[in-house]
């Protein structure tokens, strides 16, 4: 099995309020959101792990390939979260798709 993580986002939203990260790498508890998300998957035995990327954060994003052996798929011309899931189309078997942002505890 593998995962593949939906992060290419703009965070427009938030940008309007002067923030440059990225929402799924906004720390919870000191930690960026989308590590915690990682050691979940691998807590779950999930280690072929994709996150699809917006081109103007792909840097900020490079540490998880480094840490994690993550793929880094990015977006070069952004459009929506269809646009990159459909670049990443040959990677989807069985696979479970996560949206980036999203908080999850870990037990």
């Amino acid at each position: 099995m593998n995962a593949i993580i939906l992060a290419a986002g703009k965070g427009s939203r938030m940008r309007k309020d002067g923030y440059s990260t990225p929402k799924p790498l906004l720390p919870i508890s000191g930690v960026p959101n989308l590590e915690r998300t990682v050691w979940m998957l691998h807590e779950f035995g999930i280690e072929d792990i994709t996150v699809l990327c917006n081109s103007e954060f792909l840097e900020q994003y490079r540490f998880l390939q480094e840490r994690y052996r993550c793929h880094i798929l990015h977006n070069p011309i952004y459009r929506n979260t269809l646009y990159s899931m459909n670049q990443a189309i040959d990677l989807f078997h069985d696979t479970f798709v996560i949206e980036g942002d999203l908080v999850l505890g870990l037990v």
